[in-house]
C-alpha cells in the first residue's frame, strides 16, 4: 500500500499453535513491527520468498523540535516507545524455532533508529540481507543501519544469511552496519536500556562498508560533532562478559570498509572474520574513558 508503513502501529503479529510458512508473494512487503510467536512446543515458523523482499521501515520520525532551544535535532528514543524504529519480536515456548528466509532490506537508517530484536527466543535471518540509503559519511550523526539484540541470555539473532554492505540502489556507495551498537549523550538523546544480546553471523559480509561491532561513545566531539556530545554506555568497565553486548563473526568476510570494534565481547570465528581493511577501536579521543572490549578468539591457533 503506498505510504505505509508510517508508523510503528503498523505491524505484522504472526501467533500459531502449528508449523507454518508464510510466503510474502510475488511482490516486497513491508513491515514497522514484526511479531512471531509460537505457541505449542516443537512449532516452527518461517517467512519465505521466492525472491520478493521483506523490508523494515518505520517513517515515524524520531527527531522533534525543542522550543526553548529551537533545535530540531533533539531526540527521543525511549526503548519502549517507537519512536522511528523497527521492532521485531521473536516469542515461542521451548522448541520453538522463528526464521526468515526470505530476502531481508534495512531501510530504517535515520539517526538513532534503527532494528531492535526483543523476545523470549532466538531469532534467525536465513535469507540475504542489504541496506538501502543508509549513510557512512558520519557514523554518529548521520544515518546507519542498525540491528540490535535484546534477547535474553541463552538465545540470539544469528543471521546465516549474507550481508552485502554496498547500498542496494545505488550499487555505489558503501554503507554502515552496526550491531549492537548503543550511546547515550547529554545534548541528544538517553536510550534508557542498552542492548546486551548476541548477535552470530556465519553468513559472508561483503561490498563497500564499513562493520561496527558493539556499543560506543564519543568524548568532546572527536568524530566532529559540531557539538559536546557524550556517549556514555552503562554498566562501568568492571561489567562481565554475560552483562555486555556479543558479536561473533564466522564468515569469510570480504567487506572493504574499516572494522570498528567497540564495547562489548567480539568472537573473531574465521581468520577474515574482520574484513580486508583497517580495524580500529570505537572510544573516546585521548585516555579520558576506559574503552573496555572483550576480543575473542574461538580457536587457539587464530
Amino acid at each position: 500500500m503506498p505510504g505505509h508503513p508510517n508508523s510503528g502501529a503498523h505491524a505484522a503479529d504472526i501467533e500459531v499453535a502449528a508449523d507454518l510458512t508464510l510466503d510474502l508473494g510475488p511482490s516486497d512487503i513491508t513491515v514497522a513491527a514484526l511479531s512471531l510467536d509460537g505457541t505449542a512446543a516443537g512449532t516452527d515458523i518461517t517467512i519465505a520468498s521466492g525472491g520478493s523482499r521483506l523490508i523494515l521501515q518505520n517513517n515515524d520520525n524520531n527527531q522533534f523540535f525543542d522550543w526553548n532551544t529551537s533545535d530540531t535535532e533533539f531526540t527521543m528514543t525511549y526503548e519502549g516507545a517507537n519512536l522511528g524504529r523497527v521492532v521485531m519480536e521473536s516469542h515461542g515456548v521451548a522448541g520453538e524455532t522463528n526464521t526468515i528466509s526470505a530476502p531481508v532490506r534495512f531501510r530504517n537508517n535515520g539517526f538513532h533508529e534503527g532494528i531492535d530484536v526483543y523476545g523470549t527466543r532466538s531469532l534467525t535471518l536465513a535469507g540475504p540481507i542489504d541496506i538501502d540509503g543508509a549513510d557512512v559519511t558520519a557514523p554518529n550523526l548521520g544515518p546507519s543501519a542498525r540491528l540490535r539484540s535484546y534477547l535474553p541470555q541463552g538465545e540470539k539473532v544469528l543471521i546465516t544469511g549474507n550481508i552485502n554492505l554496498t547500498d542496494a540502489v545505488d550499487g555505489v556507495n558503501g554503507r554502515l552496519l552496526q550491531l549492537n551498537d548503543y550511546y547515550t549523550s547529554n545534548t541528544l538523546s538517553q536510550d534508557s536500556v542498552p542492548p546486551r544480546g548476541m548477535i552470530e553471523v556465519t553468513g559472508v559480509i561483503s561490498g563497500l562498508g564499513t562493520l561496527w561491532a558493539n556499543w560506543s561513545w564519543d568524548v568532546d566531539g572527536a568524530d566532529d560533532n559540531t557539538k559536546d556530545y557524550l556517549h556514555d554506555p552503562a554498566p562501568v568497565p568492571i561489567a562481565t562478559k554475560s552483562t555486555m553486548p556479543t558479536v561473533i563473526l564466522r564468515g569469510n568476510n570480504t567487506f572493504s570498509g574499516d572494522m570498528l570494534i567497540g564495547r562489548g565481547n567480539l568472537v573473531v570465528g574465521h581468520n577474515n572474520a574482520l574484513g580486508t581493511d583497517t580495524v580500529t577501536q570505537r572510544g573516546p579521543a585521548g585516555n579520558s574513558k576506559e574503552v573496555g572490549y572483550n576480543l575473542i578468539s574461538d580457536a587457539d591457533d587464530r
